[in-house]
């Protein structure tokens, strides 16, 4: 899976090299060249799965072979291991919970695969990796 800028004026780049960069030269945000569909099948076992396959079998496409499935099922558990309840509201509608992680914040999901891509790849630097980041609101402690 190739990721480009969304100001169009960066080369594209693999999801290693978006994680490592973090934002386009031009100041854009790197988005996938195509949202994979996800199978029939998937759908059919859903409910048979763990949260840590379902989150492996959804990013699968957008990592594909630039982390080894083993670690990606890793990250996957590190990412997804606290609760996030499923809440219905009506019969046709519900809400996914994702404020019961470490920083009480819906972006933990996200921050920690983040992080933890990040970490593996950095793992393949002899350079240290240093991340800064700037917020008004919870995506510092959520990334912290």
């Amino acid at each position: 899976m190739q990721y480009f800028s969304t100001n169009r004026k960066s080369a594209h780049v693999s999801f290693r090299e978006a994680t490592l960069q973090g934002q386009p030269d031009d100041k854009g945000l790197f988005f996938p060249e195509q949202i994979p569909t996800i199978s029939d099948d998937f759908w059919k076992n859903f409910q048979t799965k763990s949260k840590e396959q379902i989150a492996f079998e959804v990013i699968k496409p957008y990592v594909g072979a630039e982390i080894a499935d083993e670690t990606l099922l890793s990250i996957c558990a590190e990412t997804v291991n606290f609760d996030f309840p499923l809440v219905r509201i009506t019969e046709n509608i519900a809400t996914l919970e994702l404020f019961h992680g470490a920083t009480l914040a819906f972006k933990d999901v996200g921050a920690r695969f983040m992080s933890r891509c990040l970490r593996h790849f950095s793992r393949e630097k002899s350079e240290k990796t240093i991340v800064i980041v700037a917020t008004s609101g919870d995506t510092g402690g959520a990334v912290a």
